[in-house]
């Protein structure tokens, strides 16, 4: 479930497109990521997905293949109830859940945009 103030579900992550990742951060149970200005904490582990290759949170190569997107642009940004995907101009793809159960934490939100306007999550924690 989408909960936002300012934006509405369903193309609410269109703002990523035309932007650069910038920077991922490991922090002790979620990441962050910067896409051109634009800040997201990511509460799951996201799927990375390399052509036929799929890497998964302790995967050999994970965190180099999160890291290696670091420059590239954000080609498309869409969001379902389930998950948001970012596509890279390298052809690498990003996919974030949104469900509870792949919430690393145990906390209520999924997602959350640095300036808090878009937040993704339950309203209680699980």
């Amino acid at each position: 479930m989408i909960q936002n103030i300012s934006k509405d579900s369903g193309g609410a992550f269109e703002f990523l497109v035309g932007l650069k990742l910038c920077a991922v951060t490991f922090i002790l149970d979620y990441y962050q990521v910067l896409i051109g200005t634009e800040g997201l904490s990511i509460h799951s582990h996201p799927i990375v997905q390399l052509g036929e290759i799929t890497l998964v949170h302790g995967d050999s190569g994970y965190r180099d293949a999160l890291c290696d997107r670091i420059g590239s642009d954000v080609v498309n940004a869409t969001d379902t109830e389930n998950e948001l995907t970012i596509d890279f101009s390298d052809g690498a793809r990003f996919i974030v859940s949104f469900l509870a159960e792949d919430r690393v934490g145990g906390g209520p939100e999924s997602l959350v945009a640095q300036d808090g306007m878009l937040v993704v999550g339950d309203s209680e924690p699980s």
